[in-house]
């Protein structure tokens, strides 16, 4: 397999930036972001919390391209389907994206506002070459059937759910044999957040006990990898403006006086692409 940027699972380079296949795929996805969020106001919920702008974000800015990327390359090399299920899709740009190149996609979520604002999008955005729509899920269930999805998505959810077996047991019960899982997941880096190393390394286990993984690792040095401090979209909080500063100065003050406060810690994101084996 010719071995570019795309082509491994594993943590990305901040240098994976400079690939011209990653600038292609980022400005074609932003120039649709651009125009669905043009139509905002037609479908966005004021309850809705999450940032409207998913794709410019310190880990996603990299993440959607590289699941684009490899959706099209296995459909292509492995003569898939194109039923697609992401899973905790919330509402962005991405689901009606899938559709407009083609897919089949079902976007699902356990927060019944992404379920409302989202199959509003649908019908906003009229994707005219696949088909998208939205179905309401628990935390510990997926309400589909057996064998059912060509590929199962998921981008920076399935480490926050708090039970990691049976989420893993039902993505894999609803994708087909010879199915692909391709997933990306935060990893903490300073021991405040979710998928330290006990809970990563438990994490990585059951993923490899259900699945083959299917593209091989590419290992980087740890000072290259692309972190929430170094992208080339950081976190406000890490950014180098008047405001990042200003957040910097009042959480240190907060420390020294014992306030309690949201600090957002050190993290990266790994990317991973497995197989579900014939059976």
């Amino acid at each position: 397999m010719l071995q570019n940027e795309f082509n491994y699972s594993g943590i990305p380079s901040i240098n994976d930036f400079h690939s011209e296949t990653w600038k292609e795929l980022y400005t074609e996805m932003n120039q649709y972001q651009n125009k669905f969020l043009e139509k905002e106001n037609e479908f966005r919920s004021k309850k809705y919390i999450w940032t409207s702008d998913a794709l410019n974000n310190w880990s996603r800015v990299w993440e959607y391209p590289y699941i684009y990327y490899q959706l099209n390359k296995l459909m292509l090399e492995h003569n898939t389907g194109t039923k697609i299920l992401d899973v905790g899709s919330g509402v962005t740009f991405f689901t009606t994206f899938l559709a407009e190149k083609g897919f089949d996609i079902t976007a699902t979520d356990i927060d019944p506002i992404a379920e409302k604002d989202l199959t509003k999008a649908i019908e906003v955005i009229k994707p005219q070459n696949g088909k998208a729509n939205f179905k309401l899920c628990s935390e510990d269930s997926l309400p589909f059937g057996d064998d059912e999805f060509d590929f199962v998505t998921s981008l920076s959810v399935i480490e926050h759910v708090n039970n990691l077996n049976k989420n893993i047991s039902e993505i894999y019960r609803v994708l087909k044999p010879g199915g692909f899982f391709i997933l990306t997941f935060d990893i903490d880096l300073g021991g405040e957040h979710e998928l330290q190393p006990e809970k990563y390394n438990y994490f990585k286990n059951l993923l490899l006990n259900n699945f083959d993984l299917f593209l091989n690792y590419k290992i980087n040095h740890p000072s290259l990898y692309i972190t929430n401090k170094n992208s080339i979209k950081p976190d406000p909080y890490y950014r180098k403006n008047i405001n990042a500063k200003i957040k910097r100065i009042k959480n240190f003050i907060k420390k020294i006086l014992g306030i309690s406060y949201f600090h957002p810690g050190h993290l990266t994101f790994e990317c991973v692409v497995l197989k579900k084996t014939n059976v």
